[in-house]
């Protein structure tokens, strides 16, 4: 069945195929904690994650998931990003703009600014009208 067969010094057959099938499910030697196939194993022996397991997890890590295009470089990306910003924000204005038209139509006033009670633009308020009531 498998061409992996080989004589050794003293003559005789190894049938490193055969070997290999009888094996596999032995733990291997070292600090993984697998067996022959790369299976993971528990303390017991027993298999937590076959291979395919494994290497499917691992290729599901490193597919690309994005909904949008794929920039070719670094500088095609920030064209797009910015492109897609910029829509963003006329967005927003539009909205904004919407929304005060509709507050003039339907006659709601805002409230007027109330001075500022502390900070430096309180104190710059108060030295004004101390400036011109002098």
């Amino acid at each position: 069945m498998s061409k992996k067969i080989y004589k050794t010094a003293q003559g005789k057959t190894v049938d490193l195929g055969t070997l290999q099938v009888q094996n596999e499910t032995v733990r291997a030697v070292g600090n993984m904690n697998v067996n022959a196939r790369g299976d993971r194993l528990d303390a017991d022996g027993n298999i937590i994650a076959t291979r395919a397991q494994q290497v499917n997890r691992a290729l599901n890590r490193q597919t690309n998931t994005a909904a949008g295009p794929i920039a070719a470089s670094s500088r095609a990306q920030k064209e797009t990003e910015s492109a897609v910003d910029q829509t963003a924000a006329k967005e927003k204005l539009e909205q904004a703009r919407a929304q005060r038209q509709a507050r003039r139509e339907a006659g709601v006033v805002p409230p007027e600014a109330t001075p500022p009670a502390a900070g430096l633009a309180a104190a710059m308020a108060r030295a004004a009208q101390q400036k011109d009531q002098e």
